[in-house]
């Protein structure tokens, strides 16, 4: 039984509409890429000066909290620099919020 549930799981991370998913995957992270190729996603990029760029994507009818916990966690991930509290004011001093060639 249980190799067959690791056989199935298997086969569902190796779909390739999920194959670019990062490694500590939750469920808004595999909704986000199933709407995406429904053509239903924003993609963003945070930009800090002398830094690297951080791709977020951000599904049609995200709010405000939405977008905030989505640019925390992809902060999180990209960098071990944010304090465990930090607001949210002080990020977007930091960084730059950009989509397509627009800021």
């Amino acid at each position: 039984m249980l190799e067959e549930v690791y056989d199935l799981l298997q086969d569902i991370l190796g779909d390739p509409l999920l194959a670019d998913l990062p490694e500590d995957v939750d469920p808004e992270d595999v909704r986000c890429q199933i709407a995406r190729a429904k053509g239903h996603v924003i993609d963003l990029t945070l930009l800090r000066p002398g830094d690297n760029k951080i791709r977020i994507s951000v599904l049609h009818n995200a709010r405000v909290s939405d977008l905030e916990r989505i640019v925390t966690k992809a902060i999180k991930r990209s960098t071990s620099q944010l304090p465990a509290a930090y607001s949210w004011r002080s990020l977007w001093k930091r960084y730059n919020l950009s989509a397509g060639s627009t800021k």
